[in-house]
Formats: C-alpha cells, sequence, structure tokens
C-alpha cells in the first residue's frame, strides 16, 4: 500500500506521522505486509513501544509482500528485529529483549534508511562471518535495492533454498526477490 510505503520513508522526518500512516494502512489493508513491517519500524522509531511493534513485526511476518520492493521492506524489518528476538526473555513477570546495537541490526537499519551500498557491505561481512541466512537474506534485499538483479538473484535462491526460513511472509518476500530478479 501507498501509504505503508509513506509511512516507512517518512519515519525519519516524522516520526508521530508515520505511527499514524501505518495504522492507517493497516486498518485498510490487513493482510498488507508492508503496512504491518512499517508498523513495527515506525514504533520503534522515536519513543519505542515494543511490545506493539513485536504484534506488528509478528503478522508481518507472515504475510507475503506486494512485490520485491515490498520485500526489501520486509526483509529489513524482520532483520532489523532478529538479534533482539533472539535475545527474548518470558519470564512470569515481564517478556523482555535486547534491542540493542548489533551489525546485523545496524546492517538492517542502514538497508531501511536507503544506504543500500553500505548495508550490501555490512550483510556481506555478516555473511562471511558465519551467518549465512541473515547475511544472505540481507545481501538479496539490498541488491535488490541497488537493481544489482545478478546478486540479488543468487542470494535470494541461495536463502530460498537453504530451508531455514520457517515463516511463509519472509520465504514469499526472498521469493518476489528471486522472481523480479
Amino acid at each position: 500500500s501507498d501509504l505503508a510505503y509513506r509511512s516507512w520513508a517518512g519515519r525519519l522526518e516524522d516520526k508521530a506521522r508515520a505511527v499514524v500512516d501505518a495504522e492507517k494502512a493497516v486498518g485498510l489493508d490487513p493482510d498488507c505486509a508492508e503496512a504491518h513491517m512499517s508498523l513495527a519500524l515506525a514504533l520503534v522509531t522515536g519513543a519505542p513501544n515494543f511490545e506493539l511493534a513485536g504484534m506488528a513485526l509478528s503478522e508481518g511476518r507472515k504475510l507475503p509482500p506486494a512485490d520485491a520492493d515490498g520485500a526489501v521492506l520486509a526483509i529489513g524489518v524482520y532483520l532489523l528485529f532478529a538479534d533482539a528476538l533472539a535475545s527474548l526473555k518470558d519470564d512470569e513477570e515481564d517478556l523482555t529483549f535486547a534491542f540493542k546495537a548489533t551489525p546485523l541490526r545496524d546492517a538492517a537499519d542502514q538497508l531501511l534508511s536507503g544506504r543500500q551500498a553500505a548495508a550490501f557491505a555490512a550483510f556481506k561481512k555478516i555473511f562471511l562471518s558465519g551467518r549465512e541466512a541473515a547475511g544472505g537474506l540481507g545481501i538479496a534485499a539490498a541488491a535488490w535495492a541497488m537493481r544489482d538483479k545478478e546478486s540479488a538473484r543468487t542470494f535470494a535462491t541461495l536463502t530460498a533454498d537453504s530451508g531455514v526460513l520457517k515463516e511463509p511472509g519472509l520465504l514469499a518476500a526472498v521469493r518476489a526477490v528471486q522472481k523480479a530478479s
């Protein structure tokens, strides 16, 4: 949805408006992965609301993006949260996770902020460090965003065929990049 994209792009300029636009996009099309991912992204920017952001992320991960450009958003937001989700601690009183800077989160932020070349280089380092699934997913998204179709296709295929991705929406996102490349 166009409103979801405007929310994503506007998150750096007007955070409150980005949340309103993303919530409206989800309301208009609850089956739009980009709307849910935009909402998750808007909710962790500025004064973060991690609980609602996590709920939006959970919904977005289940849905296929509309196209390869939507896949870049879905992949970027997923990777932004990936290390935080891995640190999730569930105790009886509180559900907490560490949303701190990591190389993966920094690379995802670069991708979502339009710095695709820097994101590509950062995801390549992550891939070469042994985190092939996360690095390959990020490389595929960054390559597509730069319209490097050969790299996008190579890493989308590698990631899709690895069997690591279990979320249907993320697998659909990788397949969208693969198909568009």
